[in-house]
């Protein structure tokens, strides 16, 4: 694979909605993990940020307009709403279902054959439009740590072998975790009870107290390292990881 630099490295991050049997039941705090990187990498190089809502892609997994548009109208506003509050400058949100109905996206597709999986077409599609039409170069994604399954790194090799030629650097950030200390997607939930989720009416000091295990305060704590690096905001040393959250919560939905 030939990697083609660039001058200027504009950043992709796309938000699934949808896995193949479930739409997600909210937006997941993890996923705030993804911003912040893709804010730390934009600022180093002077570039932008473009997310992708996901929600054309769960037409493939079966699922209604209207359930699909019940969904995208809950998690856009979200993240609209962390961009604002965090004033992150030179960000767009786009929705999948706009992209294709642009004449270069449709060009593009229609270039992919059947791999058995349309979910597959519109990544690789995705990927290379914003290539194309956002002067795209480095993608943001996940990759699992301790279990095996489909993560980003599944498609973005995908994207490698079908495009011999590529301007795109794969970069991972950490795979979410339920409150149970299971890894799982930044961007997915499909049980509100076990997964910390971006709302204002979150339970975040119960929540925190059921993420008992090691590895998930860990994560938790990583994401908290990280706010503070990029907001500016400073935790005391001696408070908690709940007061640190509840901190957070009221950046996002309170202040």
């Amino acid at each position: 694979m030939d990697f083609i630099k660039r001058e200027v490295e504009n950043i992709f991050l796309g938000i699934g909605i949808s896995g193949k049997h479930n739409l997600t039941e909210g937006l997941p705090f993890d996923v705030l993990g993804l911003m912040l990187e893709a804010e730390e990498i934009k600022r180093s190089n002077d570039s932008s940020v473009n997310v992708l809502i996901a929600d054309e892609h769960a037409k493939t997994n079966g699922f209604s307009i209207f359930e699909i548009e019940s969904v995208t109208q809950q998690i856009k506003p979200l993240i609209e709403n962390i961009i604002d509050k965090l004033e992150f400058s030179s960000w767009g949100v786009f929705l999948g279902s706009e992209l294709v109905n642009d004449d270069k996206y449709i060009e593009i597709i229609d270039k992919i054959p059947k791999f058995g999986s349309d979910y597959l077409r519109h990544q690789l599609a995705d990927v290379h439009w914003f290539e194309s039409e956002r002067n795209v170069a480095v993608k943001i994604g996940w990759e699992y740590a301790d279990i095996i399954g489909k993560d980003e790194s599944f498609f973005d090799k995908m994207h490698c072998e079908f495009y011999n030629e590529t301007g795109i650097e794969f970069v991972y950030g950490k795979s979410g975790r339920r409150l149970s200390g299971r890894e799982m997607s930044p961007y997915l939930c499909f049980n509100s009870d076990d997964r910390l989720l971006l709302s204002e009416n979150e339970d975040v000091s119960s929540k925190i107290k059921q993420a008992n295990k090691k590895t998930t305060r860990k994560y938790f704590n990583s994401i908290c390292g990280s706010y503070e690096q990029i907001t500016g905001r400073t935790f005391d040393r001696n408070i908690n990881l709940k007061q640190k959250m509840l901190m957070i919560y009221d950046d996002l939905f309170r202040l």
